[in-house]
């Protein structure tokens, strides 16, 4: 396996990182974004970073065209030239970052749409770290100028905890605080836990304006996010260089969860068998259908428990589980998922699970979605989406 995909999972080298201060601010350049800006062990901001999403909500890849990075000792300014090409998005801007010594950090761009197309997403994206800000409060003054206090979400919120919003004081710490200000957009904040991100996003558009948004060929876009800390910060050296150490505490140990993979349509000849066995995985996953009876005969060859994803809709065809009885003592778990829709509701599970219970007792059964955690947190309908 190549050495790089074994450190990040890419055979692309990793773009290179540039450490910075703004002060008693310490933080990371990378690739035309801003990541990890801290004092001492409070982590302010994750990143901030400029992209555009289509209507499919694919990213488009960014080129940087010209580049400059002054570093100073307590500050730097950066420039750039950069272009997102991609399929109809042709889109061109220019960039100004600005770090501080008064602790303030400035991020500017001003670009064209060289071409007309179709987006979900244009504009800065900012990263909030969950420890500095979950169950804190933060002053968010709205479009029209009132203000209101709220409260980062301790627990995942299905829904926008902050909308309309044009600046952000975060209480991060009983000594620092910082305050955002965002300006060409208005934005609002999700909490990325809902998609296994352990961070909160501030972003624009709202989501609430009707999606795709058009683009006009020749279109300008500028958009300026700054950051100012304030408060007990604590005057560091600069340690860049310093080695990292890592540690295990085994006093929190749990069961390692058991890893499966898919069975697909592919052929299997005796070596991909051999291969697949000597990953020592725990169970092979099925998702059964009614051209799905040639991968459970192959998943059961290997010896492995097989974990069968049903989807079905509100007819439920019971021929399935006179075909899925051949092979009850290989099956050890039911994930049971709408053929339609996002996830599984009351009336398919009650009708699904009692003829799976009787039909094969020894095996789990569950459900929930095949997509996101957020498709069954936003249905409060689905409260029996678990073990049954």
């Amino acid at each position: 396996m190549h050495s790089l995909i074994k450190l990040h999972g890419s055979v692309d080298p990793l773009p290179e990182s540039i450490p910075l201060r703004a002060g008693n601010l310490s933080l990371m350049y990378e690739a035309g974004f801003l990541r990890y800006i801290r004092n001492g062990g409070t982590e302010i901001i994750r990143m901030i970073n400029f992209l555009i999403r289509d209507k499919h909500w694919n990213t488009s890849p960014m080129e940087i065209l010209t580049e400059e990075v002054q570093r100073r000792e307590a500050g730097f300014t950066i420039s750039y030239t950069a272009m997102c090409a991609m399929h109809d998005i042709q889109f061109q801007w220019s960039c100004r970052i600005v770090g501080r010594e008064d602790e303030t950090i400035v991020f500017e761009i001003s670009g064209e749409a060289l071409h007309a197309f179709e987006k979900n997403r244009l504009g800065f994206t900012v990263l909030h770290p969950m420890q500095s800000t979950r169950g804190k409060t933060c002053l968010i003054t709205h479009g029209n100028n009132t203000q209101q206090e709220y409260t980062f979400p301790v627990l995942v919120s299905p829904h926008q905890p902050f909308v309309d919003i044009k600046t952000m004081q975060l209480n991060l710490t009983p000594g620092i605080s910082a305050v955002l200000n965002f300006e060409g957009d208005l934005f609002e904040t999700e909490d990325q836990r809902n998609w296994n991100d352990n961070s909160f996003k501030t972003y624009c558009t709202p989501l609430t304006k009707p999606r795709p948004f058009p683009v006009n060929k020749g279109e300008h876009v500028h958009q300026t996010v700054q950051l100012k800390v304030s408060g007990d910060l604590v005057v560091e050296d600069d340690d860049s260089d310093s080695a990292v150490s890592f540690s295990v505490d085994h006093s929190h140990l749990t069961d390692f969860p058991k890893i499966g993979i898919p069975m697909n349509g592919l052929s299997h000849d005796q070596d991909m068998i051999d291969r697949i066995k000597r990953l020592d995985i725990d169970f092979i996953r099925i998702a059964f259908n009614d051209k799905a009876t040639a991968r459970m005969e192959k998943a059961v060859a290997l010896g492995l428990p097989v974990e069968v994803v049903l989807f079905t809709g509100p007819e439920f065809n019971q021929a399935i589980v006179k075909e899925l009885r051949r092979f009850e003592s290989s099956i050890i778990q039911f994930i049971v998922l709408p053929s339609k829709g996002k996830s599984a509701d009351k009336d398919l599970l009650d009708q699904v699970v009692p003829i799976l219970r009787e039909n094969f007792p020894n095996a789990t059964i569950g459900s929930g979605t095949d997509l996101f955690f957020t498709e069954l947190n936003r249905e409060e309908r689905h409260q029996r989406w678990w073990i049954f």
